[in-house]
């Protein structure tokens, strides 16, 4: 199961990545552009915060999508994109899907990575 929530004040989208990987893959990344949409309002970025603390290892078949995933949100307003990652082999695994971009960090806790997403940054901060 997953959840996207919109913070339109901050340009930002919190995804939590809950349990199995039993939901529709498509169905999630309609739900994520459209809020990736709404997210942006009159800027032109948006910031992610991606929970993924209670999701096991991902899939092979995950892995493609998300490197797809990170390449749309790279070519569509994507300021940083902070994850929060519960293993080491997790964190390696996103690592490949970004390819170890700048715009994509990793964190032990919301908070840690809410402080991050907060900084002011250079990188597409129009």
């Amino acid at each position: 199961m997953y959840t996207i929530q919109r913070d339109t004040s901050k340009s930002r989208l919190i995804v939590a990545l809950n349990g199995t990987w039993d939901y529709d893959g498509s169905m999630f990344w309609e739900d994520f552009q459209e809020a990736a949409h709404y997210a942006k309002c009159a800027r032109a970025h948006f910031d992610v915060l991606f929970d993924h603390t209670l999701k096991p290892i991902l899939p092979q078949h995950r892995t493609e999508k998300g490197t797809i995933m990170a390449v749309w949100c790279l070519e569509n307003g994507l300021r940083k994109s902070a994850n929060i990652v519960p293993s080491t082999i997790m964190r390696m695994q996103l690592q490949r899907i970004t390819d170890r971009n700048a715009q994509f960090d990793y964190f032990k806790t919301r908070e840690e990575a809410e402080a991050w997403l907060d900084e002011v940054s250079l990188l597409n901060s129009a």
